[in-house]
């Protein structure tokens, strides 16, 4: 048996497993929260340009959502790398993660946000714009899931992968 697929395996699972612990406490993990807040806080940005507000509220989640979505598909369909997708789902499981933890403060609004006290939650107005406030424990449940999901599958078919991938010959 090769060495080089078990590697790959190893890294993918081990980078599954930290991600996953992650998930318990985003906040606690600096780094990983600050590449999601700047490209949360980018997404309020781009998206204020659609002109409704509601759009320009949910531009942070969305945006801190789209770009691991994009770059999974471009390593998938662009540069035809399996393994490399795989770990663009990790990075979009994380930062489930890290919008789950923002969804669930909807209520208690106890997240200190950049800017202060004076700044609009965003989960608190989006969920209250659409009359969902009172479900934001299930809400939160649900994106957390979907982080785990994405890290499930992110591990598996990386592992898979790994193991099933001719390798090129590029002498």
């Amino acid at each position: 048996m090769k060495l080089k697929p078990i590697i790959k395996s190893i890294i993918i699972l081990l980078a599954g497993l930290y991600l996953y612990s992650v998930g318990k406490n985003p906040l606690d993990h600096y780094i990983i929260h600050t590449v999601h807040l700047i490209f949360h806080e980018a997404g309020h940005f781009i998206f204020m340009f659609f002109g409704s507000q509601f759009i320009h509220m949910a531009g942070g989640t969305l945006l801190q959502l789209i770009i691991p979505i994009v770059l999974a598909l471009y390593f998938l369909f662009v540069k035809k790398d399996v393994y490399a997708s795989c770990f663009m789902l990790l990075w979009l499981g994380s930062s489930f993660y890290d919008v789950a933890i923002y969804a669930k403060d909807a209520i208690v609004m106890n997240l200190d946000l950049l800017g202060g006290d004076s700044v609009t939650h965003d989960w608190n107005y989006l969920l209250s714009t659409l009359g969902v406030l009172k479900y934001t424990p299930q809400i939160a449940s649900t994106i957390f899931n979907l982080g785990t999901m994405s890290l499930i599958v992110g591990v598996v078919v990386g592992i898979y992968n790994s193991f099933t991938l001719e390798e090129v010959d590029t002498v």
